[in-house]
């Protein structure tokens, strides 16, 4: 018998006993009395009692019933899968952090190993650290011969057989070079193998950090070098040198590409060399700048084929020389530097300009910029007293290191109280063994300050606009602060003038009427002369050194950027148009071509694609008469769409808020070439014509597409 049947028989029993009760009070009324309003009663309450208790049991039976144990097991599973879920995301959560900490760690086994300060050099190790430094200067000169061999041997094709190149050749070459390093460091300079003695773990790890080392140059290079095979790559270098022709000629531009200018790359957010060459390689402008692009791709495979060279050198150096990487002037420079900002109290502008000094420097390993951009930005010591810099640089390097380290505390910190000043300075001293005080009067005579200017513009022109040396007086000749010469000063300031790599800021007296001209002429140079943006960043820092704050110098430079474009403008320009922007409309303007109208671009998308991520003001349609350009500020591109032929406009929005959509041209994004749509918007209430009016007439001059 089922709980249904015993409730039907409960509830049965008990009604019937009821029945029975009113039967039995009815019968017997006489006799009961009054009694038998009792039993009525009873048998009442006895019938609503079974009734509440059939339905409490009833309810009791759903409730049970709906419980499926299907149901429930389901439900079972799904809690315990939520349970593995979450324990899973757990482990992914430590092993992400394991990772993490494998990583750096790993990153931390390639920096400098901490010493003991208290652990003073003895005879025997100043003895051996004067003999390798001898033998670093050693394999600085071995590196700088191997180069102009392999650059000769490039220039007679020795690495080419019935036309086809041999890679198995430059590895040979590759490898004899590592073994002439290891030569050097090897107690048995007659050893014919060296690098064969080396453990298989050193050879790999010095490999690592050799293509790290390439990596990091390739990566500045404006063509897509790291994705060439090795056959256009050697192509790629040997155009460069067959352009020069002989070792001297190449010689000042061989280190181009290896002095990283990392903090353009953190500003920008982009490739530095992919911005100086982006007009180049999108073919605007090609009358006006063949012969920049040339000199500036050559330079740059000259750079990349003296990186090679050095990289493998350098890593080879590093595992039979002890600590190769850290006995240099850079380093030393970049340590002391590093001490300056952990010392000294911080201002609105050290700490940027340390990043930025140490994006310049040449130093034998990336990771030792990695370690000092941390050490940097956490404000924390290097420990520069343990490399020895009195031990291994000789007293001129020393005192050029505190010359530097002293312009950069009076640039950066001169609001800070004398007395840190002075003791950072009394402990850099004691560090270099040099006696360096500030400043003042330390200056050089007016005529050495202005060869020193004048010379610093000529390398500014070599490093940044790619000058051909020869032209450096051409170019020179209208800056304001040669006008200011006599007749034959300048010829006579640049008759020993040996182009460099590097662009150095000169130490000029601040406030002084040349340093004054100084600025003047570096500003005029930058917005005058392509490329023009990627140098700004180099531009502004020159300011702190020479009295000028970076925020004046920054909109001294926006302000000739703009006066600038208004030149060769036929309309008044935007009063909201971006300093950028007009660098960017100045560099993809042919000479005798001139902007007319400018509108900024709310939304950029092709016509079968989602919109560009654009920022506010940071995209300006420009028109000319001969074309229409959509050109991007902050863009990795720069120059997002053009079309030379007639587009399609149409009319949106109303009296209040007039918009125009234009449609065709054609992209320059990649993949290139894909019609866009354009979305512009009009001044307040200015109406559609009074908007959009010079570009519909623009628009109509252009040719319609074929």
């Amino acid at each position: 018998m089922n709980k249904r049947q015993k409730k039907l028989l409960g509830f049965a029993a008990g009604v019937t006993g009821m029945l029975l009760v009113y039967l039995v009070a009815w019968q017997a009324s006489d006799q009961l009395g009054s009694w038998k309003y009792a039993l009525y009663g009873a048998a009442v309450l006895l019938l609503a009692g079974i009734t509440m208790l059939g339905e409490r049991a009833g309810r009791r039976e759903e409730g049970e019933g709906s419980e499926d144990p299907t149901e429930q097991l389901e439900a079972a599973l799904q809690q315990r899968d939520e349970s593995l879920q979450q324990l899973a995301r757990q482990l992914d959560r430590r092993e992400q952090s394991l990772a993490n900490k494998l990583v750096t760690f790993h990153e931390w086994m390639e920096f400098p190993e901490p010493v003991d300060l208290n652990e003073r050099p003895g005879d025997e190790e100043r003895e051996e650290l004067g003999e390798l430094v001898e033998k670093d200067h050693q394999v600085i000169e071995l590196l700088e011969s191997e180069t102009e061999r392999i650059f000769n041997a490039i220039l007679e094709n020795q690495f080419v057989r019935d036309g086809d190149f041999q890679p198995q050749l430059l590895r040979d070459e590759v490898f004899e070079l590592a073994n002439r390093v290891a030569r050097i460091y090897h107690p048995d300079p007659d050893a014919k193998w060296p690098l064969l003695e080396t453990s298989a773990e050193q050879i790999m790890v010095a490999t690592s950090r050799a293509a790290m080392q390439l990596l990091v140059v390739i990566d500045q290079l404006p063509l897509n070098v790291k994705q060439m095979n090795i056959r256009s790559m050697y192509s790629y270098v040997s155009r460069a040198v067959q352009a020069y022709g002989v070792y001297k000629a190449a010689r000042p531009y061989l280190g181009f590409a290896s002095g990283a200018y990392y903090v353009g790359r953190f500003a920008l957010g982009s490739n530095p060399a992919a911005l100086g060459a982006w007009w180049i390689l999108q073919k605007v402008g090609k009358r006006a700048t063949d012969a920049i692009t040339n000199r500036f791709l050559n330079r740059q495979a000259l750079g990349l084929l003296h990186s090679l060279v050095r990289a493998v050198g350098f890593e080879v150096a590093q595992i039979y020389g002890g600590d190769f990487r850290h006995r240099d002037a850079n380093w030393i420079f970049a340590a002391e530097l590093a001490e300056v900002v952990a010392t000294l109290p911080p201002t609105a502008e050290s700490l940027a300009q340390a990043l930025q000094e140490t994006g310049l420097l040449q130093l034998r390993s990336e990771y030792d910029r990695i370690y000092l951009y941390r050490m940097m930005a956490a404000g924390r010591s290097c420990q520069p007293g343990q490399y020895q810099a009195a031990a291994i640089l000789g007293g001129e390097k020393r005192e050029e290191i505190a010359g530097r380290l002293q312009q950069f505390v009076d640039s950066c910190y001169g609001e800070v109280d004398l007395g840190q000043r002075t003791r950072w300075r009394d402990e850099l001293n004691a560090r270099l063994k040099v006696s360096v005080k500030t400043q003042d009067g330390g200056f050089g005579d007016a005529q050495e300050q202005l060869g020193a200017a004048v010379t610093a513009l000529a390398h500014f022109l070599v490093h940044h606009k790619h000058a051909d040396p020869a032209d450096i007086t051409t170019r020179l000749s209208t800056s304001p602060l040669v006008s200011q010469l006599a007749e034959g000063d300048l010829e006579k300031l640049l008759s020993s003038f040996i182009p460099s790599p590097s662009f150095e800021t000169p130490v000029l007296q601040p406030g002084a009427a040349w340093t004054e001209l100084f600025v003047d002429s570096l500003v005029d140079l930058q917005v005058n002369q392509t490329p023009r943006g990627p140098a700004d960043p180099v531009v502004v820092a020159t300011g702190p050194h020479l009295g000028v704050s970076r925020d004046e110098l920054r909109q001294r430079l926006d302000r000739a950027y703009l006066d600038a474009l208004q030149q060769v403008s036929s309309k008044d320009l935007p009063a909201s148009l971006p300093a950028g922007v007009a660098s960017l409309v100045l560099d993809v303007l042919d000479p005798d071509e001139q902007a007319a109208c400018f509108h900024p671009v709310v939304e950029l998308s092709p016509e079968a694609g989602e919109p560009l991520s654009l920022q506010r003001n940071q995209a300006w349609l420009v028109g000319t008469p001969a074309r229409l350009l959509v050109l991007a500020g902050s863009h990795r591109q720069g120059i997002l769409w053009q079309s030379e032929s007639r587009v399609r406009l149409e009319k949106e929005g109303g009296w209040l808020k007039n918009e125009c959509c234009l449609s065709g041209g054609q992209l320059l994004l990649e993949p290139a070439g894909d019609p866009a749509r354009i979305r512009l918007v009009g001044e307040l209430l200015s109406g559609y014509e009074g908007s959009f009016g010079p570009l519909a007439a623009l628009n109509e001059k252009l040719p319609q597409d074929q």
